[in-house]
C-alpha cells in the first residue's frame, strides 16, 4: 500500500463511523499526497470517497464536484480498468434524481450504461438498464421505461441473475399496471 491509499483507508474507516470532519481531513490529505506523487488511480478513488462523505453530509454542490473530479481521470493511461468509472457516472446520477435534474440524471445512466458494455460488465449494466426504467417510471415515461427493464430482464435471464429478475418484474409490473389503465 501506498500512504495515500491508506489515507483512503482510514477515510473510509471514519466515514462508515459516521466521522465525517476526520475521514474529510484524511481523504483531502491523500488527494494532496496522490497529487503530488502522479498517483492517478489512487486520486480517482479519493475524489470518488470524498463525493460520497459529502452525499452522505447533503453537500450536493461538493458531491458534484469530487465525482466530476474522479471522472476527469478517464482517460488517463494508468488507469486500466475503466469499468471503476461506472459507480462514479451511477453517484452522479443519484445527485441529480435528487435535484430533479432529468437529462442530466439521464446523461450519467447512458454513460454508465455505455461504459459497461464496453467493459462487458453485464451486471453493471443490468444495474444501469434498471436504473434508467426506473428514471423513466419516475417521469411518468411508462412506454419508454418498459425498453430498458425489457432488456435489462433479458440479461438477467441469461446470466441466471435471479435476484435482479425480481427486481426488474416488480418495476415492469408497475409500468404495464399504469399501460393498461
Amino acid at each position: 500500500y501506498t500512504k495515500a491509499q491508506l489515507y483512503l483507508l482510514q477515510g473510509k474507516i471514519l466515514k462508515d463511523k459516521g466521522k465525517f470532519k476526520e475521514a474529510i481531513k484524511f481523504i483531502e490529505e491523500g488527494i494532496e499526497i496522490s497529487r503530488i506523487n502522479n498517483l492517478v488511480e489512487c486520486s480517482f478513488s479519493l475524489f470518488s470517497m470524498l463525493g460520497t462523505i459529502f452525499t452522505e453530509e447533503r453537500k450536493i454542490k461538493q458531491a458534484e464536484y469530487c465525482f466530476q473530479s474522479a471522472l476527469r481521470f478517464k482517460n488517463q493511461e494508468q488507469i486500466k480498468k475503466k469499468n471503476i468509472f461506472i459507480n462514479t457516472h451511477i453517484h452522479l446520477r443519484e445527485l441529480y434524481i435528487d435535484q430533479k435534474l432529468w437529462l442530466e440524471a439521464e446523461e450519467q445512466i447512458q454513460n454508465a450504461l455505455a461504459l459497461s458494455k464496453k467493459c462487458n460488465d453485464e451486471l453493471k449494466q443490468i444495474d444501469a438498464l434498471i436504473t434508467l426504467g426506473v428514471l423513466y417510471l419516475s417521469q411518468n415515461r411508462k412506454n419508454e421505461a418498459v425498453v430498458p427493464l425489457n432488456h435489462a430482464s433479458k440479461l438477467a435471464k441469461q446470466h441466471k441473475l435471479t435476484s435482479k429478475e425480481g427486481k426488474i418484474y416488480f418495476q415492469l409490473a408497475s409500468c404495464y399496471r399504469e399501460l393498461d389503465q
